[in-house]
């Protein structure tokens, strides 16, 4: 063969190939398109997964659906009996996402499920700059306090209890001139309760919110805030036996990354 026709040879050769395999990268970008529900709604891309995507678009724990019956919200379920909920917002970069209830009434919600400890997310506890939201009993206490939900057998209507709050009304769990519910802290003693008649429904986190920044007056917030972790998939232990970092590829959609840890030095002077 003339030499000079070599490197034509060569090109004929490699330049199909380079043709006929497609980049991983360019898979998931057209299996896995990032969507929106609608044009307000939140991106979905992983670990986010639309129901009908393929499984490799996202976890399974983390799939959601676009509810025709709710204006197109973007919906997910925290377990297998929490229902769907709205997503309201996802952070990609901070790893966080948040949630609501629909109706108005997240502690109703938060009686009926529970958020498996070996599940993908977790309920933040803490996610405002302001860290100790609420004082009850001369102690702060952060956004999302352990919460007892207390059944009291009463008439009366409650406001927020004496000593900087020893409890706050439910307001939304409460059916006025038959029962009302309360939140005690755990500080609270049974001294401190309005009434002797109460009954416990259950302990849980419950997110809270000031009432007009009072950090003496909150009530329960509507919105559950969640965080994951990318150490948590089960990709990413490929990266620690290699001893790499390991993270998520938002600008290709790919599930996860590994890549060269890079150890953070204190600046100078410091």
């Amino acid at each position: 063969m003339d030499v000079l026709l070599l490197p034509l040879f060569f090109l004929l050769i490699v330049f199909p190939v380079a043709i006929v395999v497609p980049s991983k990268a360019a898979d998931d970008s057209r299996d896995c398109p990032i969507q929106r529900c609608r044009d307000d709604g939140p991106d979905i891309k992983f670990p986010f997964r639309l129901k009908h995507y393929p499984p490799h678009c996202g976890h399974p724990e983390f799939e959601v659906v676009c509810s025709s019956s709710f204006n197109n919200l973007t919906m997910m379920k925290l377990s297998s009996s929490s229902g769907l909920l709205p997503i309201q917002n996802i952070d990609y970069e901070a790893q966080h996402f948040s949630m609501y209830d629909a109706d108005g009434c997240l502690p109703r919600r938060l009686l009926n499920f529970t958020i498996s400890t070996n599940s993908l997310f977790q309920q933040a506890r803490y996610y405002r700059l302001n860290y100790y939201s609420c004082m009850f009993k001369y102690r702060y206490h952060g956004d999302n306090s352990k919460i007892t939900l207390l059944n009291c057998s009463t008439a009366q209507n409650f406001s927020m209890g004496m000593n900087y709050g020893s409890y706050f009304p439910v307001r939304c769990l409460s059916v006025p001139g038959h029962y009302q519910v309360i939140g005690a802290v755990p500080e609270t003693s049974k001294a401190d309760l309005p009434v002797p008649t109460c009954t416990s429904l259950r302990q849980l986190y419950l997110p809270l919110r000031r009432v007009n920044a009072n950090m003496h007056h909150c009530e329960p917030d509507n919105v559950l805030w969640l965080l994951w972790d990318p150490w948590d998939f089960p990709a990413c232990q490929n990266c620690n036996r290699r001893m790499e970092d390991c993270s998520f590829n938002y600008s290709s959609n790919e599930m996860l990354k590994c890549h060269p840890f890079i150890p953070r030095h204190k600046p100078r002077g410091m």
